[in-house]
């Protein structure tokens, strides 16, 4: 089985529900990882409207979503489905469809996220919703 498919039963909670953003890094102290922390710190909000996760994987260090713990296994499959390289840092958006909307090796911007979120059909509807 590829680790696409061992990976899409785990992934398959989020589906309809939420956006999932997906920071690769080797560990927590890499410059990348932390300057994309502060990145996203600023904007609490926004990641709320638009139901965004975001699911933290460190190749060197225990990997987590909020306060769910993501085991070695789980971590491996996804470094496996996404291609990363195990010392590598990416930054992948997941839309609420399932399927990878965007991929950067380097920090993404928030105002970045959110423009290519925004655009989306079904977070224009969302949109329409709220008002």
């Amino acid at each position: 089985m590829m680790a696409q498919e061992r990976l899409q039963p785990f992934m398959d909670q989020y589906q309809w529900g939420n956006r999932v953003v997906l920071i690769f890094a080797p560990n927590k102290m890499h410059p990348r990882y932390l300057n994309q922390i502060d990145e996203f710190e600023g904007d609490k909000n926004g990641f709320t409207d638009r139901d965004l996760l975001i699911f933290h994987l460190f190749k060197e260090a225990g990997s987590y979503q909020g306060t769910q713990v993501i085991d070695s296994v789980l971590r491996d499959q996804f470094y496996e489905s996404f291609d990363v390289a195990k010392g590598n840092f990416a930054v992948i958006l997941i839309g609420k469809d399932g399927t990878k909307k965007l991929r950067q090796s380097s920090p993404l911007e928030t105002d970045t996220l959110f423009s290519v979120i925004d655009a989306m059909p079904m977070r224009q509807r969302e949109m329409r919703k709220e008002q």
